[in-house]
This record gives structure tokens, sequence and C-alpha cells, in this order.
């Protein structure tokens, strides 16, 4: 590893060490076997057999377990190798601290997209082999919306895994960061409407402030702002997302892509700096 392509041989060697501990395999087995199921089981239940349904069946735990498999992907990625000591090898080599974290935030994001991009392939071929057609379009956009989704939370979970000095740590922040935005998010408009108003009696509307926490978390940004560009084949459940031409530029759907990209940058710079600043021994 040297010169201006280090942050590379870091990526290419996450990669690979994931495929020889067979993290690749398994998340690729998980994804094949979730998303051949998901495809499959509205056919198998009943009620709605249309392919807009195995669709609709198949987004809403894919959202769920992806940010989940995220972490668990990439939680260990630089804090574990601190663990072992193997870090000080890699950082005796013509490399910079901040070159590791790029490295492994791509690597890492690979050894995530690559068993996404399978399940994905495997669902194509089950669904049409079950319904007799695809809706490319809609299938397309929310590989994109999963995909994007393993970007924001791998970035999480790198970040998470250089800013600590154990396993420990890291796992706690890992499990406290996907508890917060993906499940108790939702109380904490909720909680500050109750402490400026005393009851949680919303009429004629929620105020501004409350729809921009509503939408700040990872995932909610990312389909606020996606939302300008498709609708993922659900445009009337979706509406909610479409903000009108006289919102505040906050709640305009293209604030929501800085929203996003904040949510990427913020964090691996925090992780980089204390990472930086971190004495290995």
């Amino acid at each position: 590893m040297s010169g201006a392509n280090a942050w590379i041989d870091v990526a290419k060697k996450d990669f690979a060490d994931a495929a020889r501990s067979k993290m690749l395999w398994a998340l690729s087995a998980l994804m094949i076997l979730f998303v051949g199921i998901a495809s499959y089981a509205p056919k198998a239940l009943g009620g709605d057999t249309s392919i807009e349904a195995a669709l609709n069946f198949m987004s809403t735990p894919m959202l769920v377990l992806v940010p989940i498999l995220a972490m668990i992907v990439g939680y260990m990625s630089i804090v574990g190798e601190r663990d072992t000591g193997s870090i000080r090898m890699l950082l005796s080599l013509p490399i910079v601290r901040g070159e590791v974290v790029v490295g492994k935030f791509l690597g890492r994001l690979g050894v995530l997209s690559v068993p996404t991009l399978l399940g994905f392939g495997v669902g194509a071929v089950v669904m049409f082999a079950l319904y007799g057609e695809l809706p490319a379009g809609s299938f397309v956009e929310f590989l994109v919306l999963t995909l994007l989704v393993a970007v924001l939370y791998i970035a999480l979970a790198v970040s998470i895994s250089a800013s600590v000095d154990s396993r420990g740590k890291a796992m706690g922040l890992a499990a406290g960061t996907i508890i917060v935005l993906e499940y108790l998010w939702s109380a904490v408009p909720l909680g500050v409407y109750y402490l400026l108003n005393g009851n949680l009696r919303i009429s004629g509307g929620p105020p501004e402030w409350f729809m921009f926490l509503s939408t700040v978390t990872p995932k909610a940004a990312l389909q606020k702002f996606l939302f300008m560009f498709f609708d993922f084949g659900f445009a009337d459940q979706l509406s909610s997302l479409q903000a009108g031409s006289d919102a505040p530029i906050y709640l305009q759907n293209w604030f929501s892509g800085i929203i996003v990209l904040l949510w990427i940058a913020v964090p691996l710079a925090i992780g980089y700096l204390r990472f930086q600043r971190a004495t290995i021994s």
C-alpha cells in the first residue's frame, strides 16, 4: 500500500478479508433467501397476488433489515483491528489514518452491496417466474433506495468503529444508533411538541419544525429527496413526502439531499478526527 491509491488497497483488502471469513457468502445467502421468500409470500398467502403487492411486501422489511446488516458489517471494521493489534501493522505502512477510514467505508460498503445486488437479482427472476411480469422501473428504484440506505448506515457504522477503542463500546453505539434512528425517532417530534404545548393535540396540521424533525433521519431524508425523481410505484402512499412550492427551504425535497450528504460526511469526519487523535497501543 502506497501513494494516492492506498485507500483503494485498504478497501480491496477489507473486501477480500470479508470473503475469506465467509461474511460475504453468509450475507449473500441471507439476502437471496429473504428476497426469494418475500417475492413468493404474497402468492403463497393469498389475498392480493399482484406484482405490485409482492414488491410492496418485500420493500418494508428490506428497509428494516439493511440498516441492521450495515451496522453488523461495519461496527468492527476499525476497532476490530485495534482489538487484535493488526491496526499497528497497517499503520506502519505508508498510509494515513484518513485513508484507512475511507478504505474501510468502501470495503464494507462492497461487502453489503454485493449480497444486496445478488438478492435483488434472484428476486427479479422469482417475481418474473411467478407473476409473468416485472415492473422494472419500480424494481430499480427500490434497488437504488436500498443501496443508498446501505451507504448511509455503513458510514455511521464505520464512523462508530473509528471513534471508539473497544468492541463493547462499538456494539453499544451501533445498537443504540439503530434503536434511536429506526424505532424511537418518531417519538422525538411528539416529545418536543408536548414540551412546547403541554399536550399532544395537533390541530390544523403539524407545525413546520415538526415536519422537519419527522424527516431528518437518514432513511426519511433519503426517501424525501429521492421522491423528487421517482415514487417507487407508491405515489399515493408517499404523497406526504412532496413539499409544496411555498414550503420553507428546510422542508424542500432538494434540501433533504443536503441532509443525506451530511449524514454521510459528518459521521465519517467525526470518526476520522477521533481515530486520528487516538493512541494506538
